[in-house]
């Protein structure tokens, strides 16, 4: 299950508002667009399999690309040594500059 308070820190912890987020998501490429109302709602906390109100694979990994962090950790909530002192967020990766 997506965790909200990773998508908000991630968010927040770059200063974006969600009017950017979602401008963002659109010029990702290959990347699937994010509604306002979207990131809203998963934020919240309001998100549901069943009726198909959570985020897709492709708008988590478009959001992943916007925030630089692994898709993954969208599951694994904000560590709490992250929210104390503010670290960055990793990238999992190979390949030179990763």
């Amino acid at each position: 299950m997506i965790k909200p308070e990773a998508l908000r820190y991630a968010r927040e912890r770059l200063g974006y508002s969600y009017e950017e987020v979602s401008r963002l998501t659109v010029v990702v490429p290959y990347g699937c667009p994010v509604s306002v109302d979207e990131l809203v709602r998963w934020e919240m906390g309001e998100m549901d399999d069943e009726t198909l109100e959570s985020p897709t694979l492709c708008q988590l990994e478009t959001l992943a690309e916007v925030y630089h962090c692994p898709v993954g950790w969208f599951f694994a909530g904000v560590p709490e040594s992250e929210m104390k002192q503010g670290g960055s967020i990793w990238r999992v990766g190979g390949g030179a500059g990763t």
